[in-house]
């Protein structure tokens, strides 16, 4: 596994703990190698069970996740400013919460923006 990753897949949640469980096994499931992507989720001040959720997800799936805990709600747009301020990746690609993303939407997302792992 690279320590820098190709890109970093953004998403702020706020008391979506029942969602994230969709959201990342749909990004378990891409077809772009797991080793060149990193998940940043930003618990965007929730007070649901999101970071129990998040514990699981971790132990369960094979992906690379990076938390970002914001103590107090700064709404969709905060929450993704913090979540691309801690991202490792030189290409950004956000999601939101409550979406199932098809397996190749990154890989195609990485083709359309100029693949940085070929330059």
């Amino acid at each position: 596994m690279s320590d820098t990753p190709d890109v970093s897949v953004v998403c702020s949640t706020y008391n979506r703990a029942t969602r994230l469980p969709s959201l990342l096994t749909a990004l378990d499931q891409q077809t772009f190698d797991h080793d060149r992507f990193e998940v940043v989720i930003v618990d965007n001040g929730s007070g649901d069970d999101t970071s129990a959720a998040l514990d699981r997800l971790e132990q369960e799936l094979g992906l690379r996740i990076r938390r970002v805990t914001l103590q107090k709600n700064r709404g969709a747009s905060g929450g993704r400013n913090a979540g691309w301020r801690a991202a490792a990746a030189p290409l950004i690609a956000f999601t939101d919460d409550d979406c199932v993303a098809d397996p190749g939407w990154l890989e195609t997302g990485v083709q359309l923006m100029g693949d940085p792992g070929t330059s």
